[in-house]
């Protein structure tokens, strides 16, 4: 077995959350987590709302459909995936890692779709903050439209409506990430709403919660972490260290022509926001990486394999642990006190001050054996190799049993 991926977090902090009384993979068995069906039905250009564009000309807008080939599950979670390309170019068939992700997902047992929605910026030479924000609000009422479609016709689709997910590299990653966060007291000033309507929009099928239950951020940003708070969707975010257009921290979207347009926060500062209001989320920063990666590479391997293991997270481990209620532990700053790191392959363990109040256990809630180690570091060593995959909970007795973390580990 091995320990967590050295350069992501899990911490579970939300209250709303509870558990299955059973080893949390267990409803999976592969399903979900690794490609089961060997191939997928596609539905192409299926159209699941209109609204005007840029230009005042009605946009008629489409998604391709992605079904793993001889399911017989009469529920199945979905992901729905947005194409980049600066809110001006792309479409649901040409963005290499958004088909990646729909055929990696379906084979898995989701229903995928990689969707279009209306593109256009008012000047592309000479771009302003504006410009970009009224793209995005109108992107954001577009997705709302594709979530509420498909939860209309869950039946049709054999949809779980509890577990719909989006996600979207660069620009559909900025409208994953809006869509989940931003709400009609905090759009942008820049945004009229007589013109374009709040931000449900008209875009279609109304009537229908355009909720979501996690977010995929592939090099994306928001554009503040303030509208992030506790009881929002779970995210996951990718980033490589060295985009130069989409900071992967604090600062400015580099449009080209030499203009910084609009000051954002990155992958990073949004992690951390996740972790101080208490919403499960996770982060990988990948090193010699710039805006994205190929569809075929080893980072994207590695982003398939952490979204598998998120998104199964959720599926399977929300709904029991009846009586465990869920809090985040912080000192009086603000910050976690518990942050899962690794060491090796041979332990996972926990940085705080260790305490012989803690336990670990698992999803059926059998003690696992925790090593205390006292010393400047202050940690506590799990012994990874001694038990099998799945998601683990540092419970601290002392103090009603909340649940201070959550810990997965993956089997070699």
């Amino acid at each position: 077995m091995q320990a967590i991926t050295a350069r992501i977090i899990f911490v579970c902090a939300c209250a709303a959350l509870f558990f299955a009384a059973q080893p949390c993979h267990a409803a999976c068995s592969g399903k979900y987590l690794s490609p089961v069906f060997s191939g997928l039905d596609t539905t192409r250009d299926l159209v699941y709302g209109k609204n005007i564009d840029l230009t005042g000309a009605m946009d008629t807008l489409r998604c391709d459909v992605y079904q793993p080939r001889g399911d017989t599950a009469q529920k199945r979670p979905l992901l729905v995936l947005i194409h980049g390309g600066a809110f001006i170019t792309g479409d649901k068939a040409s963005d290499d890692v958004i088909l990646r992700l729909c055929a990696e997902f379906g084979r898995r047992g989701y229903v995928t779709s990689s969707i279009n929605y209306r593109l256009g910026i008012e000047s592309i030479t000479a771009p302003k903050a504006d410009y970009f924000e009224r793209a995005n609000y109108r992107a954001v009422q577009d997705a709302k439209a594709a979530v509420r479609f498909f939860r209309a016709h869950a039946t049709d689709w054999r949809i779980d409506t509890s577990l719909i997910f989006e996600g979207g590299t660069s620009a559909g990653a900025f409208t994953a990430i809006h869509h989940a966060y931003l709400d009609q007291s905090e759009v942008w000033t820049a945004i009229d709403t007589s013109a374009l309507g709040n931000i449900e929009g008209n875009s279609g099928t109304p009537g229908y919660s355009s909720r979501i239950s996690a977010v995929i951020n592939c090099w994306g940003a928001i554009g503040d972490t303030l509208w992030m708070n506790r009881g929002d969707a779970p995210v996951i975010s990718f980033h490589g260290l060295q985009d130069s257009v989409v900071p992967y921290d604090t600062g400015s979207i580099f449009w080209g022509y030499g203009l910084n347009i609009l000051h954002v926060y990155g992958s990073a500062p949004l992690y951390r926001r996740a972790q101080h209001v208490g919403i499960y989320s996770g982060l990988r920063l990948f090193d010699g990486t710039g805006h994205g990666f190929p569809a075929i590479s080893a980072d994207m391997d590695t982003t398939v394999t952490m979204i598998s293991d998120f998104l199964g997270d959720i599926i399977n481990c929300d709904s029991g642990m009846a009586g465990v209620r869920f809090a985040p532990v912080q000192a009086p700053d603000g910050r976690p006190l518990w942050r899962i790191r690794t060491s090796e392959n041979t332990y996972a363990f926990i940085r705080g001050e260790p305490t012989d109040h803690l336990q670990m256990v698992d999803c059926a809630g059998r003690s696992i054996p925790l090593t205390f180690i006292r010393n400047e570091r202050a940690r506590i060593l799990i012994p990874v190799g001694t038990f099998a995959t799945g998601m683990y909970f540092i419970i601290d007795k002392s103090n009603k049993d909340i649940i201070s973390a959550q810990v997965f580990l993956r089997g070699r």
